[in-house]
């Protein structure tokens, strides 16, 4: 009799532990879909079928809890959030927004072949400026100082990036109405380059040097390669050249310093999925595998002396990370770069 009790209390207390279960389970459930739907009327997603809408949930769903997960362990000085990335795999990602080309300006030596790469065999780090180094800002912030445009949402990383730094120094030379700069002219015009599927900002910066460019308004973004229709007349930015900068973060703290710079970076699941904080800890993995696939605009740094941080300017649109802009960890010169960033390529035009 009592071995019949016990496994009576035993069977109960499991099936309610299971109804307890299966309603967590269900409620769990419901409240990803809810959240799902807020998040496609947030970003305007409409699919072609029900399967589509089945299999990008389920997307969105894994980087959810991969996201509140992250958030509530609280290990990091970041967090991350929903975008417009959160229904596309890595490998969607990676084919949508990585810039594979810029792998002709990094030296095959400083990575592995894990992931895309960048050669640097044209370009010499004896270009950066010599000579005794001058003291420098605790901070910067060409954004606050009227450097920076708005932010846009790119699929051409390396023609955002480099008109980007352009725009800055023209305003820092020449102190006229700051001036967004057209995207596309480089997309289209810059037969050195592959258009939409990426690109070398070295030769974006050769041909402003060359050619010269035009403003945003007159030669608009499309998203795609079109037919180059670029006026001699129209120019409204021309540069004289540029610096490569030397590796190491102290040479690249002394060009932020006087104005903003294109550089390479490496990045990772997290960084695509970034919204707040210092971005750092070495979440890009390590030096040797680096994947060096994007390029974003310093345009400042700052920070205490524990909590130092790169501002850069992205190309995600403002609904990605701190309305479009990332605090990245500032190491100093004991620890390497957190992303590789300073490692391998960075860059600035010159405007006498």
């Amino acid at each position: 009799m009592k071995h019949i009790i016990l496994i009576a209390i035993f069977f109960t207390f499991w099936t309610c532990a299971f109804q307890t279960m299966s309603r967590i389970v269900l409620e769990s459930s419901v409240a990803t879909e809810t959240r799902y739907e807020q998040w496609m009327k947030e970003f305007e997603r409409n699919y072609a079928d029900d399967a589509e809408k089945e299999k990008r949930f389920k997307i969105f769903a894994e980087n959810l809890e991969y996201i509140e997960n992250f958030n509530r362990a609280g290990k990091q000085t970041y967090k991350l959030g929903l975008n417009q990335f959160s229904d596309l795999t890595n490998e969607e990602f990676a084919a949508l927004y990585n810039c594979v080309d810029l792998k002709r300006e990094l030296e095959s030596s400083m990575v592995s072949t894990a992931g895309p790469i960048f050669n640097m065999s044209e370009i010499s780090p004896t270009n950066s400026p010599k000579g005794k180094r001058k003291p420098i800002p605790d901070s910067v912030d060409w954004k606050e100082s009227g450097a920076v445009t708005n932010v846009k949402r790119q699929g051409c990383c390396y023609a955002f990036a480099t008109t980007a730094a352009v725009e800055g120094i023209m305003k820092i030379k020449t102190d006229k109405e700051l001036t967004s700069l057209s995207m596309q002219e480089l997309v289209d015009c810059d037969k050195a380059n592959g258009g939409c599927e990426g690109g070398s900002v070295r030769k974006a910066l050769e041909y402003m040097k060359t050619n010269g460019i035009a403003k945003d308004v007159d030669y608009p973004y499309t998203e795609k390669v079109g037919t180059c229709l670029s006026n001699k007349k129209d120019r409204a930015a021309k540069i004289d050249g540029y610096v490569i900068v030397s590796p190491g973060e102290q040479n690249l703290l002394e060009a932020v310093a006087q104005q903003p710079v294109t550089v390479a970076i490496a990045i990772n699941d997290d960084f695509k999925k970034y919204e707040s904080g210092i971005f750092g800890s070495g979440p890009c993995g390590p030096k040797e595998s680096l994947n060096f696939s994007h390029a974003v605009t310093l345009i400042g740094y700052g920070g205490s002396r524990r909590n130092k941080y790169w501002l850069i300017k992205n190309s995600y649109g403002d609904d990605w990370g701190e309305k479009g802009y990332m605090r990245l960890k500032r190491q100093g010169s004991s620890s390497s770069p957190v992303c590789g960033l300073a490692m391998v390529f960075s860059i600035y035009p010159t405007v006498k």
